[in-house]
């Protein structure tokens, strides 16, 4: 390894750190909800095969925007609301 490959290494960590956490809060953003409404796909999210296919399309060498690799569950204008804590 040259010193310019060791010098880059820290920050293709970085870029690739970057890209894995924004697909993480995309597909967060259309997997998350009550399970017992909605179907949410754990297996999917959670399996081997999908972490590679999703990180075979980062490019560390450029940033990308990213969509849920998943379905989108509820609509865009879902409103969540929690019942107040009993006293």
């Amino acid at each position: 390894m040259t010193s310019r490959q060791k010098a880059s290494a820290p920050l293709r960590l970085f870029i690739f750190s970057a890209e894995a956490l924004k697909i993480a809060f995309a597909d967060r953003a259309a997997a998350s909800g009550n399970p017992d409404f909605i179907n949410v796909p754990v297996e999917r999210l959670t399996s081997n095969d999908y972490a590679s296919e999703r990180r075979r399309a980062i490019d560390p060498r450029r940033a990308q925007r990213w969509r849920a690799g998943v379905a989108q569950l509820e609509g865009a204008h879902t409103r969540h609301e929690c019942d107040p804590v009993p006293r």
